[in-house]
């Protein structure tokens, strides 16, 4: 038997027990909301209930309970970030027809399930008109949603709301009463019906918890703002935990999962500086330092203090450098330049970076014509101190010594009245070379070059070097003492000769390394001197099937041994299979070599006693871009390339061309057939690599399974989706179609797998 009912609802009473004002459905007590009736108008159905939450929350689940009433039948549970754009959480229909006819969505039948983090349904599941009164409406937003455990980042947003809305739309009628209801006519529904049907609602409870991105375990109430404030973790700050803390930029922010807290990491700014930003252009060319001393991540140092400047405040200002042995750590890195005299430009040598030119922190950087670390006396090729000026011939393309005195004789690949010029299709001028210039390689495609402008960049590590025989048979990892790598006979028995194998950040694409100095340290301790000396070459480059040597012969050295080597053909061989010299290496042999270099080779046995073997440092010079080194690769060619062609040797094809059969010397770069879809494509077939705009293909001419149009045309939009019938997931019955032309010479498209249920060519039916 039902409660006693109220005989009286009416919000302006006197009295308590009439009043069932909408705080009822939130105050925790037993006390009710409860709506006008029908009686009062049919337009009593259309009920709209707002929440304000007074700040943005991630809702879990809403649970509503009837009062003294069946639950609502058709009804819309909506959510608002600003109480002005409300987005559907959720339908409820009192029937699965109902879904289609009020709310053009399909029912989800039986208990609510969801197949993404955004979906939503509609459900008849809680509009039964049992219980007749307080039933209950459980309605959770993330459990059994895919992404519930991460959260993911659209299940975060689908949750995030400060207004919660239900749009209550139907009442649910006794089945004996539907006739009565649906009459059109007021004067004909009997009003001992209609005031039997109202809402009412005992309780709306919605749970979930501040928005704090997983950067925080408590949400306390801020006493002052009356709002709940996220107590943030992982170096996060602001008021939802939505950003990094002004000195922990080194990499973008993340909100935090289960699995990952996405700590915000410091950036490295030495104590000079109190605020960072990231910045990804920075993290991309790999030139901010981590608090680990390792390039990786985008944080830039902001107003760098105690004379420092730089990403990471790692140098010092114009005017100022860092003394050997003072630390970029160090309160008070930066000392004055003490450069004074006429040879000087005010600036000198601002830290030890440039220690391998052959300057030093605190050299002077002179004016041209002059030199010395104080700028004290004139360069080669000048005279007369302190006016220092040009002697008649160029030192570096004069034959001889005889730069500053009587007639100039140029070099093989100079000119000039004074030997001041390389001849057309060279450059580099160089007093080493004894031609003066290096002719212009540029893939043999053109013999316009110039020397590079990009900085030296030296390439310095002993992480990942291991040691091999000359085959690869037997790899080993040598012993690491801290500043030096160790390797014992005992580990490569068996082996005449073994090799030092570098790490991958010596092999690739070093083509930028033509002319520049491979530079390295070994030792070795032999237990007695009684054997012989190897003979094998020092090291060994290798492109596959390509493998060259540089020999250094069979001479007895005590102690370390440094070995400067040039990277240019010369003095290089090429290596039988057995590691045997055998005829010289050309510059177009040389240049594939180096533009990929599949393994490098360093020996490490040198006599037939050895016991130890010793590696302290390996340096490779390479042309780099954004290097800041004074020193420039002017070994490397800058090229001018034709149409197509790109990379400072024209060894690149442009994007949307193909180098084909990927031959580097006077290798074709062809455009590729890809109908502006794609900007690469195979070397040897040219069919199209990474086709976009929802192309496939080998010439992204078809598009994708679930897409219609014409890819030929070669714009973005050519490939649209299959809307069968409609685009929302909710609504499309197809996963693919295909295109048709009607009779009326019409390009359109039909739908070719409608589920079942669904018919026509757009799954319309």
């Amino acid at each position: 038997m039902r409660e006693p009912q109220c005989g009286l609802c009416d919000a302006r009473s006197d009295l308590p027990e009439h009043r069932h004002l909408i705080i009822n459905a939130i105050d925790g007590t037993n006390k009710w909301w409860q709506s006008p009736t029908l009686q009062n108008g049919k337009h009593f159905e259309w009920v709209t209930i707002t929440l304000d939450l007074k700040q943005v929350f991630q809702i879990a689940y809403v649970i509503i309970k009837s009062a003294i009433s069946p639950r609502p039948g058709n009804w819309i549970l909506e959510r608002s970030l600003d109480g002005l754009i409300y987005k559907p959480w959720q339908y409820y229909a009192i029937s699965d027809a109902e879904c289609w006819e009020a709310f053009g969505v399909p029912p989800t039948m039986g208990k609510p399930r969801y197949r993404s983090d955004s979906e939503v349904i509609c459900t008849s599941y809680y509009s039964k008109l049992n219980p007749l009164d307080g039933g209950e409406i459980h309605t959770s937003l993330v459990s059994g949603r895919p992404g519930a455990e991460g959260p993911s980042d659209t299940l975060r947003e689908f949750t995030a709301a400060r207004y919660v809305r239900l749009r209550l739309q139907k009442i649910r009628t006794l089945n004996a009463d539907l006739m009565t209801m649906q009459s059109r006519d007021p004067s004909k529904i009997d009003k001992s019906t209609t005031r039997r049907y109202f809402y009412s609602i005992k309780d709306i409870s919605v749970g979930g918890q501040c928005v704090c991105y997983g950067h925080a375990k408590d949400c306390p109430l801020d006493p002052e703002t009356n709002l709940f404030q996220c107590k943030c973790e992982h170096n996060t700050c602001g008021e939802n935990c939505e950003q990094c803390c002004p000195l922990y930029q080194q990499k973008p922010w993340q909100p935090g999962s289960i699995n990952n807290g996405a700590v915000c990491e410091k950036c490295q700014c030495y104590g000079h500086a109190d605020i960072c930003f990231y910045d990804q252009t920075v993290a991309d060319k790999k030139a901010s330092l981590n608090i680990n001393e390792e390039y990786e991540g985008g944080g830039v140092c902001i107003k760098c203090k105690h004379h420092t400047t730089g990403i990471n405040c790692e140098q010092c200002e114009d005017g100022y450098y860092r003394p050997l042995g003072v630390e970029r750590s160090d309160p008070t890195p930066c000392r004055r330049c003490r450069c004074a005299g006429p040879g000087v430009t005010g600036f000198c040598i601002k830290d030890d970076s440039f220690i391998l030119e052959g300057v030093y922190p605190g050299d002077c950087i002179c004016k041209e014509g002059f030199s010395g670390s104080k700028c004290d006396h004139c360069a080669l090729g000048f005279k007369q101190y302190p006016i220092c000026e040009p002697c008649p011939c160029s030192p570096a393309g004069t034959e001889g010594e005889t730069t500053c005195e009587g007639r100039c004789i140029c070099k093989k690949n100079v000119e000039g009245a004074h030997c001041e010029y390389c001849k057309y299709g060279h450059y580099n001028m160089d007093s080493e070379n004894s031609d003066g210039c290096t002719p212009c390689y540029c893939s043999g495609i053109t013999n316009r070059c110039r020397e590079s402008d990009w900085g030296v960049k030296v390439i310095s590590s002993l992480n990942g070097w291991r040691v091999t025989d000359l085959y690869g048979l037997h790899i080993v990892d040598p012993e690491y003492e801290g500043d030096y790598l160790k390797i014992t006979n005992e580990a490569m028995l068996g082996f005449d000769n073994y090799y030092w194998m570098a790490p991958p950040e010596y092999i690739g694409k070093k083509l930028y390394s033509y002319g520049g100095d491979l530079r390295y340290v070994i030792g070795y301790t032999v237990i007695e001197d009684h054997g012989i000396q190897n003979d094998a070459p020092g090291i060994i480059i290798e492109s596959d099937p390509i493998r060259i040597g540089y020999y250094f012969g069979s001479r007895k050295v005590q102690g370390n041994i440094t070995v400067t080597l040039p990277l240019q053909e010369r003095p290089w061989s090429h290596l039988t299979a057995a590691g045997k010299r055998s005829r010289a290496v050309s510059k177009e042999t040389f240049a594939v070599v180096m533009n990929n270099i599949t393994r490098l080779l360093i020996r490490a046995k040198y006599h037939s006693d050895q016991i130890i073997g010793v590696l302290y440092s390996v340096e490779m010079e390479i042309a780099d871009r954004w290097s800041s080194s004074i020193k420039k690769m002017q070994t490397v060619e800058m090229c001018e390339c034709p149409l197509g062609y790109s990379g400072l040797s024209c060894e690149i094809c442009e994007p949307g061309y193909r180098r084909v059969n990927d031959t580097l010397h006077k290798g074709v770069c062809e455009l590729c057939e890809c109908n502006s879809h794609s900007t690469s494509c195979d070397p040897y077939t040219g069919y199209c690599l990474n086709c976009a705009h929802n192309t496939t293909g080998h010439h992204c001419e078809i598009c994708v399974e679930g897409f219609h149009g014409n890819p030929y045309r070669g714009t973005s939009e050519d490939c649209q989706p299959c809307a069968c019938p409609l685009l929302n997931p909710e609504n499309n019955f197809s996963p693919v179609c295909r295109d048709i032309v009607t009779t009326d010479a019409v390009t359109d498209y039909i739908c070719t797998a409608c589920a079942i249920g669904y018919t026509g060519r757009k799954c319309e039916r």
